[in-house]
């Protein structure tokens, strides 16, 4: 929750897209931070290669926390 809640707040924040919640489907509340956008996050998902399913992707295509760790301390 305390990352959708920055991610929802943070200009500076790229690719908010790609952060799924632990069902691995795009939050509810996901907006886009221009309001004039009309594609959906699952579309750009699709279009990046995520092979959603139902709008959930699957866990292979999901980082684990270490890996997630491996990227931040990069």
């Amino acid at each position: 929750m305390p990352v959708g809640t920055h991610l929802a707040t943070c200009d500076r924040c790229t690719h908010a897209w790609r952060v799924l919640n632990a069902k691995g489907k795009v939050s509810a509340g996901f907006r886009w931070p221009d309001p004039t956008r009309t594609d959906t996050p699952e579309a750009l998902l699709t279009t990046e290669g995520v092979p959603l399913r139902a709008g959930i992707a699957p866990p292979s295509a999901r980082l684990s926390v270490p890996e997630l760790q491996h990227l931040i301390e990069d």
